[in-house]
Formats: C-alpha cells, sequence, structure tokens
C-alpha cells in the first residue's frame, strides 16, 4: 500500500468467518475453494460443497485510521477488550474427530474440523487482501487467547444498523 494513503483518515473492515469442515481432505483449504463472491461482504459458500464447508460464525471488525502515524506503541489492550474466542466458541457444539496420531497437524482431523479465516477489505478500492491466521504449512496452531479492542461496541454498532451478529 502506497504511504500517501496512510495521511487520509480511512477504514478497514476485518471480515471474519468461522467455518466447519465436515469432511477434510488433508489439506487446508483456500479461499477460493470455499466461498464464492467478489467482496468479502458478499461472500457465500460455494453451492457445490455447502454440505462440506458450513459457516458456523460470521462477524465484522471496522478498523478505522485518522490520517496520522505515530511511533508511540500501545502499552496493552484497551478496557474495551474482550477474548475473541470467548465470542466465537460459544455454543458452535462441534464434535472433532482426530485419527490415530500425536502430530495435530490438519491432515489428522477425520471429522469436524474448525477454521478460523479472517480477510481485510479496505474503504479504498482494490484494496482487498486476505490475512492467514495460522502459519505456513499444515501444521496447526494452538488456541491462543487473542485480546480484540472494542469488539463490544462495534457488536452494538453492527446491531444498531440491523445486521445481525
Amino acid at each position: 500500500m502506497d504511504s500517501s494513503l496512510l495521511q487520509h483518515s480511512q477504514e478497514l473492515y476485518v471480515h471474519h468467518y468461522v467455518v466447519l469442515d465436515q469432511q477434510p481432505d488433508g489439506t487446508v483449504p483456500t479461499m477460493g475453494t470455499i466461498f464464492q463472491g467478489v467482496s468479502p461482504w458478499l461472500y457465500s459458500v460455494q453451492h457445490d460443497i455447502k454440505r462440506r464447508f458450513i459457516i458456523k460464525r460470521r462477524w465484522t471488525q471496522r478498523l478505522t485510521l485518522e490520517g496520522s502515524v505515530s511511533n508511540v506503541m500501545s502499552i496493552g489492550p484497551s478496557a474495551h477488550a474482550v477474548d475473541a474466542l470467548e465470542y466465537f466458541d460459544r455454543g458452535i457444539n462441534v464434535r472433532t474427530d482426530w485419527k490415530n496420531n500425536t502430530t495435530g497437524q490438519y491432515r489428522d482431523v477425520e471429522k469436524g474440523a474448525l477454521l478460523w479465516i479472517g480477510v481485510v477489505s479496505s474503504s479504498i478500492p482494490d484494496q482487498v487482501e486476505p490475512v492467514p491466521l495460522e502459519p505456513e504449512g499444515e501444521d496447526m496452531i494452538e488456541p491462543k487467547k487473542v485480546a480484540i479492542n472494542k469488539i463490544g461496541a462495534e457488536r452494538k454498532a453492527v446491531q444498531r444498523q440491523g445486521h445481525p451478529v
């Protein structure tokens, strides 16, 4: 991204999806494998594989840049920080069956793999970029507590606009 774009106020949207892979085939699926659509706002599961991939949770975060860049780093999360895993792990009720291996890789899941997908879209045209939430390769990362600032306020703002959260 050009640094001159950072001098203007802009908004970035992070679209989060928790997707259930009913029948994993040993390889981590790509965005193009799961979703169809031209924008993260319009993504839906491809028709041919709707029985394999089920969207369990979907939410959007708005990140705003006011046009100034600072070298001052934040000391920690704000008072409104919430545990993101706590947000989407309640009520999913998914059973994951594993093969008899101790490696803990994606290819070791027999049934019921959960994928957390994040896509960043910008208010600047043609600035859509998928964000990998796992390291390269097939190793599964153990769930970590991730603090997301002001997610509660964002959920209330989305609810006020009439969108379900």
